[in-house]
């Protein structure tokens, strides 16, 4: 039992106090807009519409998943390392309108980060995002549906996502992808002639893999 007393009720011009720990944390999900379909060089757009909404940058990813097909089955083409980053050209990171990180190339460049900083447990975490892949060792292709998927860090993309831990508030935020050119740095082929089609959130494109 708690007992008040009267002078403590008097105590009208203490500071208030407020409890601003985190109740629960809840994972959006946030589609593309525009053309339902995507071809190489075109521009993907992501954009947060809630602003209410504290997001936290550092733990956000990217998701992808599409199917894995070839015109001849008898010929091998598995995907390269680091295959989901290598279908972009570049990347960029707007907030109110304004550009804060941009990567250029970044299949090549989290490759190089990947292999300078990161170690032997840090590496086994980016299993989900297509690092390590080998022709024996598909860890996001299931080879009977011929689905492949995984996920992109934005920390594992962007240096602004690794450092910035805090939430972001009451601000427009978009990501913009920039589909590669060229596929041919995604998979490894031996005189393969084929066809790869993926899907991004629920958008579809084409990989012409020759």
């Amino acid at each position: 039992m708690v007992i008040s007393t009267t002078s403590e009720k008097l105590e009208v011009f203490d500071e208030p106090v407020f409890d601003n720990s985190v109740l629960s944390l809840h994972e959006h999900t946030y589609k593309p807009y525009g053309s339902p379909s995507y071809r190489n060089s075109d521009e993907v757009r992501i954009q947060v519409h809630f602003q209410d909404l504290i997001l936290d940058v550092a733990d956000s990813y990217i998701y992808i998943e599409g199917k894995f097909t070839s015109s001849d089955p008898t010929k091998t083409c598995y995907l390269a390392n680091n295959a989901l980053a290598f279908l972009f050209e570049a990347i960029r990171y707007e907030m109110g309108g304004e550009q804060v990180a941009v990567i250029r190339k970044p299949g090549i460049t989290t490759a190089l980060k990947t292999m300078v900083s990161f170690g032997e447990s840090q590496t086994r975490s980016l299993l989900t995002s297509g690092w390590g892949l080998t022709q024996t060792k598909q860890d996001i292709f299931d080879s009977s549906s011929n689905i492949f998927s995984g996920k992109l860090p934005l920390k594992y993309l962007m240096g602004f996502a690794e450092d910035y831990t805090r939430g972001i508030l009451n601000v427009k935020q978009e990501l913009i992808f920039t589909i590669a050119r060229s596929f041919k740095n995604g998979y490894v082929d031996f005189e393969f002639g084929g066809t790869i089609f993926s899907t991004k959130n629920g958008r579809s494109e084409c990989m012409s893999c020759t």
